[in-house]
């Protein structure tokens, strides 16, 4: 299997994305800490009781220093080593032009989007960094490139997030560590369906097909990739 013996901190777990990497991770014999600030519904993802042995269900909030401290200290009591972070915790809101968007709200997507990126990234390196290996991958969007009106905080983090993996990656190169990012299109999920009823679901990137990707860029057979911002974009 693609990632066996292989231990992943996956963020955002409890979202559609983050259900889909748990899945495939799994199916691809990696062992996991799941963690969201909400439960990850293990029941109801079909799980074999083979995989839910090695999936560990942990509510942290990574937006927080302390929150991604605590979240990887536990997986290392837990597994003894983290070979990957997938930093897949973030969100969306606007709506707005720039003019008329709160503080708040550039503030909240810049803390959801990147600082916990920043945060978690900062607490798994010492560990990556005395190992000499590790993986990182961190989620964009299209529009931190192609960017859309009335977004602007949610494509200033997005961006934020290229800039940030680009660096981490010049930074660590030496030491066996990768870091990538993915630039997703946007997802066919529940949500977004309802948002956008009159779109062409077809068009849009499944979840899965993007978990698949991130467990690529997780694998040895991306071992000569690094400091990428990998285009994911379907046919939308």
């Amino acid at each position: 299997m693609l990632l066996s013996n292989k231990v992943a901190i996956i963020t955002g777990a409890a979202g559609a994305l983050g259900r889909e990497a748990v899945r495939v991770f799994l199916d691809e014999g990696a062992r996991i800490a799941a963690c969201d600030t909400m439960d990850v519904p293990m029941d109801a993802m079909g799980l074999s009781a083979e995989a839910r042995h090695r999936c560990m269900p942990v509510r942290y909030d990574v937006t927080t220093a302390r929150g991604a401290a605590d979240l990887t200290a536990h997986a290392l009591r837990e597994f003894r080593q983290v070979d990957a972070l997938l930093n897949i915790v973030g969100g969306w809101k606007g709506g707005l032009p720039l003019h008329e968007t709160p503080v708040e709200e550039w503030e909240g997507m810049l803390t959801l989007n990147l600082t916990s990126a920043f945060l978690c990234s900062r607490a798994v390196l010492a560990h990556m960094l005395e190992r000499k290996s590790g993986r990182i991958v961190n989620i964009s969007s299209r529009t931190a490139v192609v960017p859309a009106p009335r977004q602007a905080a949610y494509s200033a983090a997005k961006a934020g997030v290229i800039a940030l993996t680009r660096t981490l990656a010049e930074e660590v190169k030496a030491s066996g560590i990768n870091v990538n990012c993915v630039l997703p299109s946007i997802l066919d999920t529940e949500a977004n369906r309802k948002a956008f009823p009159k779109a062409d679901y077809g068009n849009w990137v499944k979840p899965a097909d993007l978990a698949r990707v991130l467990a690529f860029l997780v694998s040895e057979g991306s071992s000569q990739i690094t400091g990428a911002a990998i285009p994911v974009y379907g046919k939308a």
